[in-house]
């Protein structure tokens, strides 16, 4: 017959056991993958993408060849994205070469998403933006897209 005070004493020594299993599976996922176990108690706010393009304003002529960067930024502690897809729009008279791009690193901060030629067939004063609805996410989470404008002025 087990008594009392057998019974705390196989507590006693099994008790830093007991320990070790409830803390082990927590040491092994922050040695493992140290980026995924977070102790935080709230969600992420305010997650926001934001996308230009660099150089903003441009002085060009008519036939002329431009080169511009986009450029993304997006910071997040928990989650990179990891794939951004941007199709430019139409405008009367400026062809766009590529048409769309796509970015599938998964990234935090500000990469370069790509190069975007463009060629002005007739003089005049043009402005440029991704409108949001043209920015395509693949992500869980709920993201705000935040466009910058190109000035393009062709002589």
């Amino acid at each position: 017959m087990v008594t009392f005070g057998m019974l705390t004493g196989i507590i006693k020594k099994f008790l830093p056991l007991f320990g070790l299993a409830i803390v082990l599976p927590f040491m092994l996922t922050l040695i493992s993958k140290p980026d995924t176990l977070t102790f935080l108690t709230h969600a992420e706010k305010d997650l926001k993408l934001t996308l230009w393009f660099e150089p903003s304003n441009i002085i060009s002529r008519v036939g002329q060849n431009v080169e511009v960067d986009v450029l993304a930024s997006f910071e997040s502690d928990a989650t990179p994205l990891t794939y951004l897809k941007l199709d430019f729009p139409q405008v009367a008279n400026v062809t766009f070469t590529p048409t769309f791009v796509v970015y599938e690193a998964p990234f935090r901060g500000t990469v370069k998403v790509g190069t975007l030629n463009l060629v002005a067939a007739a003089a005049g004063s043009y402005e440029i933006s991704i409108p949001s609805s043209n920015v395509v996410l693949t992500t869980n989470l709920e993201v705000t897209t935040q466009t910058g404008g190109l000035n393009l002025v062709i002589r």
